[in-house]
């Protein structure tokens, strides 16, 4: 059983690292988390990890306990709006540029960007075809990213938001299991290592933001700390998308937003220069 102090310490270090907060009432949340890290490493009780949460990124544990704390649930087409919104109106107002940049913020074990990539290829097979879009798929978990860059799927991970025309036209069936995403989507997908809260972000670089329900894990400093660099990495005209629910409202942040097709929208706030 976590003791109060012993959950108090194993939670600030998560807060500090990653912005997630873990509450008093949800010890039990993460009481269970910390039983699968310590059969990994054979802990015999909470008080030997302690220790390791001193050394924070040099340790294998304490990246573990990382990797624990996110949230990884996510499925192909993960609430259709966002890519009907993405192929009806954010693809055709962005045709004509030279070369599109994504960004897949916070992208678990790859499905949200591989459906990016699918969208494009299917409805826009011109721009797959000349790599005119790119897709960065970032996520603060290093073992999420391992199989998201491997491409690889269960029978059940594949049998959520993907009908069979799509399984069958980018999926090839590798084991009794097992199914990888084909080489034409996994090019356009570049997978890397971020850290939303404590990361340099790319700045005027993004045309199209994803960052879908994760702002709902962090306090209200951070969620407006989030927001404004999100804002400074989006290009003039580039279009932010954050999960059902999520909202700025009342915080002080460089966004305005519009709804569009059932679907909040936000893009850069820029000052009036006459004013």
């Amino acid at each position: 059983m976590i003791t109060s102090q012993q959950f108090q310490t194993i939670a600030k270090a998560i807060f500090e690292e990653t912005g997630i907060c873990y509450h008093e009432s949800e010890a039990y949340r993460l009481e269970k988390r910390l039983r699968n890290l310590m059969e990994k490493f054979e802990f015999q009780s909470i008080e030997q990890l302690i220790p390791e949460l001193e050394k924070k990124r040099v340790s294998q544990v304490f990246n573990y306990l990382i990797d624990l704390s996110t949230n990884n649930e996510t499925s192909f087409f993960r609430d259709m709006k966002p890519f009907d919104y993405f192929k009806n109106i954010i693809m055709p107002s962005l045709k004509n540029r030279n070369r599109i940049n994504v960004w897949s913020a916070a992208c678990s074990s790859g499905q949200e960007p591989y459906s990016l990539a699918m969208s494009i290829h299917t409805h826009f097979p011109m721009h797959a075809a000349n790599h005119k879009v790119s897709i960065w798929a970032t996520d603060i978990s290093s073992a999420i990213l391992k199989k998201a860059k491997s491409g690889i799927y269960t029978d059940l991970d594949v049998s959520r938001g993907l009908d069979e025309n799509l399984k069958n036209k980018y999926f090839a069936n590798i084991d009794k299991n097992a199914w990888q995403i084909n080489e034409s989507i996994r090019s356009v997908v570049d997978f890397a290592h971020f850290n939303l809260l404590t990361g340099t972000y790319p700045i005027n670089k993004f045309d199209v933001i994803f960052c879908r329900n994760v702002l709902i894990y962090q306090s209200l400093e951070n969620k407006e700390r989030i927001l404004n660099k999100l804002s400074s990495s989006l290009t003039k005209d580039g279009f932010l998308i954050l999960g059902a629910g999520e909202s700025y409202i009342g915080r002080k942040v460089a966004l305005e937003q519009k709804n569009e097709m059932g679907l909040a929208v936000f893009s850069k706030k820029y000052l009036d220069e006459a004013s």
